[in-house]
């Protein structure tokens, strides 16, 4: 089976900001900052998933991440923001990963775009095929005490 890799790089109030290596491609990422795996308000935990194509009633066609502690319907899917909404930022996401080509600033918040095109090229490459996905946090992504 194949092993994709995502490393973060930075936890931030507006998003874990990190990167995604698959088949000689590599993608930003973006997901909510680390909240102690707090359902709806944080990335999940670094450790290794299993990772199948599900049409999720949603988002429709996707990947789903599976074997997170005490977490469901983990998903990869376009968004544009993932900051901490307890402290007033915009999020799209609810633990889910979310992938884009241009990392930038709008309104005031850091945040990733050009989500939809870069998901799809994600989907496409990967076609549909299950993986493992292997979550890192670099020497550089701080987790607040």
């Amino acid at each position: 089976m194949q092993k994709v890799l995502l490393t973060r790089l930075v936890n931030l109030d507006t998003g874990s900001e990190g990167a995604i290596f698959f088949q000689g491609q590599a993608l930003p990422t973006l997901e909510l900052p680390w909240r102690k795996n707090a359902r709806g308000l944080s990335c999940i935990p670094a450790g290794t998933y299993l990772v199948k194509w599900w049409k999720s009633p949603s988002k429709g066609w996707c990947y789903r991440v599976y074997g997170v502690p005490n977490r469901d319907y983990i998903l990869i899917h376009s968004a544009n923001f993932a900051g901490d909404s307890t402290k007033g930022l915009r999020t799209d996401l609810l633990g889910c990963i979310t992938l884009g080509k241009k990392r930038g600033v709008y309104e005031g918040q850091r945040g990733l775009f050009v989500s939809r095109p870069a998901v799809r090229f994600f989907n496409e490459t990967m076609n549909t095929q299950d993986f493992i996905l292997e979550v890192k946090n670099a020497e550089s992504y701080r987790i607040p005490v």
